[in-house]
């Protein structure tokens, strides 16, 4: 007892200088393989009528084609919150939280940190379904014009049977067991995702939509 009191001084001070050396070690993660995982689960949820954009066109296609088969990834990442600059990190906490029961901490502050100069990451498949980047400026020439239905009808024209989503960019615990992305469908909805790893893969076990179109 006496050598842990003459060392206690000595472990707080290393503390307060280095306090990163107090904290587990984040453990690497497939970030790509996460994403896939996500997209996989929205894609058995959906079927194609649910997804597809609005218009006469569209529900016609559905009808006929059932399922639809590829993810269109909008090439720049989701801003994680509208209008994030009028409120700080503590109130988003507080509010993700509530409506995100199994969130942590550590997973919350890493989507927040990552999410300050977002990147996505490389991936060409989410189970079954086909997943492929849009063009930045083919998507600008798509969605150009007043005139919303017309918009839609180009993309399908351009990507027929895919649906196009646009993702922040996704934090994780220290222990890579956990994640959290912002996810919004242009046109119908924007949710936040909590994923879980289960043995190999990814599955979803929380969502807050946290607007409806």
């Amino acid at each position: 007892m006496g050598v842990l009191r003459r060392l206690a001084p000595a472990l707080l001070a290393a503390l307060v200088l280095f306090p990163g050396c107090g904290r587990r070690k984040r453990v690497p993660v497939d970030i790509g393989a996460a994403y896939g995982g996500l997209l996989a689960a929205l894609s058995r949820d959906f079927e194609m009528a649910s997804v597809l954009p609005p218009g006469e066109e569209g529900e016609s296609e559905a009808k006929e084609d059932g399922w639809w088969d590829s993810f269109v990834v909008a090439p720049d990442p989701e801003p994680i919150w509208p209008a994030h600059k009028s409120r700080d990190d503590a109130s988003r906490w507080a509010m993700l939280r509530q409506q995100l029961p199994s969130l942590t901490q550590d997973t919350c502050d890493d989507f927040f940190a990552r999410n300050e100069r977002p990147t996505l990451p490389t991936f060409s498949s989410a189970g079954d379904i086909r997943v492929q980047v849009a063009d930045k400026e083919e998507l600008k020439r798509i969605f150009a014009g007043v005139y919303v239905d017309e918009q839609w009808r180009r993309f399908r024209a351009r990507y027929p049977r895919s649906t196009l989503v646009a993702l922040s960019a996704m934090g994780f615990s220290r222990d890579a067991s956990q994640g959290l992305v912002y996810v919004a469908f242009p046109g119908w909805y924007g949710a936040y995702y909590v994923v879980k790893k289960d043995g190999g893969s990814w599955r979803i076990a929380d969502e807050w939509h946290f607007w409806v179109s």
